[in-house]
C-alpha cells in the first residue's frame, strides 16, 4: 500500500496528485541527506564532549560517581545500560571509539613468560615470523625462550631430512646442547667472546637472530634437495676400488668422511672422501672375522 495519506484536489492546490508527491519525495529526501551530513561530520570531526560541559553539570558530576561507586556490580550494570539505552547514535559511536582500546589487551606481554613460551611455542615458522613482528615485547618473549631453536629441534626430531642436513652442514653442533654449549658454538660463529656476552641482553638477541636465520637457510636446503631429486639434478662420484685380483669385494660401509670395504682377499681398504680419494690398506693375517654392522 501507499504509505501516504489520501490526497484530496484542495490538498495539492494547482498541482496533480503525481506531482504533490514527487515534491513531497524530494523535499524529504533533501532533508534525510542533510540529516546524514550534518551526523557524518559531527562524528568526523572528532566530538570532545569535555570542552562543552555546564556549570551545573562540573558541580554535581562528582556527586554522582560517587553515588555510583557506592553501587554494587550489577547495579552500576543496571544503570549503564539504561543510560546507553537513552542515548543518541552520535553518542553511541563515540563511547564505541572510548571503550574499544580499554578491552584490547596484549595478553602475550601479561602473562608470565613461561605461559607465553608455551603458547607461542605450538606456532609454524610463518605464524612465528608474524608474531616477531607484533612489537619488541613479543621478539623479547621469542628471544628469550629460544623459540626458533625449540622450532628447529623438533624439525629435526621427527624429520629424517633435518636429521641429515644437521649433521650434513655441521649445524648440529648448534641444538640438542645445553643453552650454556650453544652460546659458546654461536659465539665462535660470530667470533665474539663468550665471557664478554655472558648472562647480557646482547648474547639472548644474538642467539636469538642466529637460529631465525638458520631456519630459512635450511628450508631452502631442503627445497633444493626435492629439486634436484625431481628434476634428476646430480653429481656421480665414482672410486676405483682396484679389487680386479682379490675375488671381489665382500662388504662395503661408509660415512661421511669415509668408505670402507672388505675384499676376499683378507684385504680392507679405507678411502677418505675429501678433495681427492686416499687410500689405506688393511692386511688380515689371520682368518678374517667378517662385521657387518655400520662402522
Amino acid at each position: 500500500m501507499d504509505d501516504y495519506p489520501y490526497l484530496t484536489r484542495h490538498d495539492c492546490g494547482d498541482l496533480n496528485v503525481s506531482d504533490y508527491r514527487s515534491t513531497r519525495l524530494k523535499g524529504l529526501n533533501s532533508s534525510l541527506r542533510n540529516q546524514k551530513r550534518i551526523s557524518t561530520l559531527h562524528v568526523d570531526n572528532d566530538f570532545d564532549p569535555k570542552g562543552n560541559l555546564g556549570d551545573d553539570y562540573l558541580c554535581e558530576c562528582e556527586a554522582v560517581l560517587d553515588k555510583f561507586l557506592n553501587w554494587n556490580e550489577h547495579e552500576q550494570l543496571d544503570i549503564m545500560e539504561r543510560i546507553l539505552s537513552k542515548m543518541s547514535h552520535n553518542q553511541l559511536f563515540v563511547m564505541q571509539r572510548f571503550i574499544q582500546p580499554m578491552l584490547q589487551r596484549d595478553f602475550i606481554a601479561l602473562l608470565p613468560q613461561h605461559l607465553a613460551e608455551m603458547i607461542l611455542s605450538n606456532l609454524d615458522a610463518r605464524t612465528l615470523a608474524a608474531c616477531e613482528a607484533v612489537s619488541t615485547n613479543w621478539r623479547s618473549v621469542l628471544a628469550r625462550g629460544q623459540l626458533w631453536r625449540k622450532l628447529i629441534e623438533r624439525n629435526v626430531r621427527k624429520d629424517n631430512m633435518w636429521r641429515g642436513l644437521s649433521e650434513k652442514k655441521k649445524w648440529r653442533k648448534y641444538i640438542l646442547v645445553s643453552r650454556d654449549c650453544a652460546a659458546c658454538a654461536i659465539c665462535d660463529y660470530y667470533r665474539v667472546k663468550y665471557e664478554r656476552l655472558r648472562g647480557t641482553t646482547e648474547m639472548v638477541m644474538m642467539q636469538h637472530r642466529f637460529y631465525r636465520e638458520l631456519f630459512p637457510k635450511v628450508v631452502a636446503d631442503i627445497d633444493k634437495i626435492e629439486s634436484n631429486w625431481r628434476k634428476g639434478v646430480y653429481k656421480l662420484s665414482s672410486i676405483n676400488c682396484r679389487s680386479e685380483n682379490s675375488k671381489g669385494v665382500y662388504c662395503l660401509q661408509y660415512d661421511d668422511e669415509k668408505i670402507v670395504s672388505g675384499l676376499r682377499d683378507n684385504v680392507i681398504k679405507v678411502f677418505e672422501l675429501f678433495d681427492s680419494y686416499s687410500r689405506v690398506f688393511f692386511h688380515l693375517t689371520k682368518p678374517p672375522c667378517i662385521v657387518l654392522f655400520p662402522l
